[in-house]
């Protein structure tokens, strides 16, 4: 494993603890969504540059509709047994 690099900014320790948790199991993806979206809650009190937390947001919806798209899939997947499916499969 590679040394991690230490970060002093707690905004920057929060978003390497996010990406962390995500490179880990990204079936957490909803839980980090929350987390950035706390994080964000209030820009002007914790996020000094603006394109950080733009960048954070476009992250946030990323996941987001990731997180959309496969709720979407296993509906699909999960309603296979109705007709609307078995004529689709029978093409």
């Amino acid at each position: 494993m590679l040394p991690e690099r230490r970060f002093t900014k707690p905004l920057a320790r929060a978003v390497v603890e996010q990406r962390r948790r995500l490179a880990e199991d990204p079936r957490d993806r909803p839980q980090v969504a929350r987390a950035i979206a706390a994080l964000t809650l209030e820009p002007e009190e914790f996020i000094e540059d603006l394109q950080v937390f733009l960048g954070l947001r476009s992250a946030y919806w990323r996941l987001q509709r990731d997180a959309h798209a496969r709720r979407t899939q296993q509906r699909d997947r999960a309603s296979c047994g109705t007709l609307r499916c078995a004529s689709r499969t029978a093409t």
